[in-house]
């Protein structure tokens, strides 16, 4: 899941470049990972999150840098929040009991105010009324051997959504060694 929130793409209220040198924006950068985690995979869902849940045709027709600018330009019609479209994916697994061996989340867990003075929608309440760590229980209920990773790209840009009772990887900043670091957490003990 790659999100594409106003904090990502520099629309919510601020700048997302990743140094103030650079036109580059934290979205391009969890869409550019994301994309090559999805290129290198068999079976995979790659879905954009904003106030709705986009799914990615991945079309292997094109080449990685083609199908990240298109996977891109979708992201800007997820809309500017953050919550809906992650919890529609978790609510779909859950209700349809679909099987998940990993869950890679792309953000910058800037999470929007929802309600109450000092909650979060994401963490707390939900756009739906509901309350994200249950959802995301339910989820682990469902899929209880799913690997869940959470790149906190922006690093420094908001707080951590996870219970970390569900064993969630968490990594922040961004390189090319994020993709060792998932593939370690994915093989298990066993293969180490």
């Amino acid at each position: 899941l790659v999100d594409h929130s106003g904090s990502v793409r520099g629309d919510g209220g601020g700048s997302s470049k990743v140094s103030a040198f650079s036109k580059t924006t934290t979205a391009m950068i969890g869409n550019l990972f994301g994309s090559m985690l999805a290129w290198s995979q068999r079976d995979v869902y790659m879905g954009l999150f904003g106030d709705k849940l986009i799914q990615v045709p991945i079309d292997r027709s094109k080449g990685l840098l083609e199908f990240n600018k298109d996977s891109f330009n979708l992201g800007g019609k997820c809309g500017g929040g953050t919550e809906q479209g992650i919890y529609d994916f978790l609510r779909k697994c859950v209700d349809e009991k679909i099987r998940v061996d990993n869950l890679v989340i792309f953000s910058d867990m800037v999470i929007g105010t929802g309600g109450g003075k000092y909650s979060t929608s994401w963490y707390g309440i939900g756009p739906r009324h509901e309350n994200f760590q249950n959802l995301m229980k339910e989820f682990k209920r469902v899929n209880p051997q799913c690997n869940i990773i959470s790149v906190n790209i922006e690093q420094t840009g908001g707080k951590e959504v996870m219970d970390k009772s569900l064993n969630v990887l968490q990594i922040s900043g961004w390189s090319d060694k994020i993709f060792n670091l998932i593939e370690a957490n994915c093989k298990g003990y066993k293969a180490l």
